[in-house]
């Protein structure tokens, strides 16, 4: 039994001198407990010939994209409130701006999984027209799946180390081993906190959502009158627009009507200039 306990104490020691002078050494790491847990403890197999860690539930992360308008932003944004309070909606953000004279509502929405598709459809009902509606799937099982098993292995190596540190002969067997077990505690951490993070995304979904407000004119269906409409007030700003042009330039139109009044003297003027007889003749007549 001492043998078996040097023997182990000897690998370890081995494999934290070597984990200690490579340049890559989480992954080496890794392999070398991977290997040790090998040794240490044996896989349960189930029935159908896979390994317990295998038996994980599916883990998709879905993700929604929608945007609506409506004619009434206070009523639709009432109607949003009362979808949030029914379906229990985690609300991450919600932020509300006016651009343009009309009203933007943006939102991002955590929703229970198992209830998305309901809830969406219930959103879609707030609105005039949905101008966006997209939907994004990511399967993470694979992911989790290795993940969970790499911790557990981990797990049973820890629990490995913690056990040969009462075995250790000296102060520098036990700190070597201390230090082996720091470093795969830290990794057994950060898995966990990925584990997590995978469990909470595949559980509940991210809707990012945006309300905004159009003209209830701009809801009517297009026609002649529509159409008629629309020539009449375009014709009206033409002429507003030539108007204001035309005010905008007074100096120069003044300076027109001057020339155009006082051509006759203009022209007077120069005919004497340059012909004194005929300047003269003017005169005596």
């Amino acid at each position: 039994m001492n043998l078996l306990k040097t023997c182990c104490i000897a690998l370890l020691f081995a494999a934290c001198t070597k984990h200690e002078n490579s340049q890559s050494t989480s992954g080496k790491s890794g392999n070398e407990m991977d290997a040790m847990a090998v040794s240490f403890t044996a896989p349960v197999v189930s029935a159908n010939g896979l390994t317990s860690e295998a038996q994980a539930s599916q883990k998709i992360i879905k993700t929604a994209q929608l945007s609506l308008t409506t004619t009434n932003y206070k009523e639709s944004e009432a109607h949003l409130n009362r979808l949030i309070s029914q379906f229990k909606v985690l609300v991450q953000e919600r932020n509300t701006k006016e651009e343009s004279g009309s009203l933007n509502g943006n939102y991002t929405f955590r929703v229970n999984a198992t209830e998305l598709e309901i809830f969406l459809d219930s959103l879609r009902t707030i609105g005039f027209e949905v101008t966006q509606d997209e939907m994004k799937s990511e399967d993470v099982s694979a992911d989790f799946t290795d993940t969970e098993l790499r911790v557990k292995t981990k797990r049973a190596i820890y629990a490995q180390y913690l056990a040969l540190i009462s075995s250790a002969k000296n102060v520098e067997e036990v700190l070597k081993v201390q230090e082996c077990a720091r470093v795969l505690q830290e990794e057994i951490e950060t898995m966990e906190g990925h584990l997590k993070l995978l469990s909470s995304q595949s559980a509940y979904s991210t809707i990012i959502f945006q309300l905004s407000v159009i003209q209830p004119e701009i809801a009517v269906s297009t026609g002649f009158w529509f159409q008629m409409k629309n020539e009449f007030t375009s014709g009206f700003d033409s002429l507003k627009d030539v108007s204001l042009s035309l005010v905008g330039a007074w100096p120069f139109l003044i300076f027109i009507a001057g020339i155009y009044l006082g051509r006759k003297r203009i022209k007077r003027f120069f005919v004497s200039k340059w012909n004194p007889a005929i300047s003269l003749s003017e005169k005596q007549a």
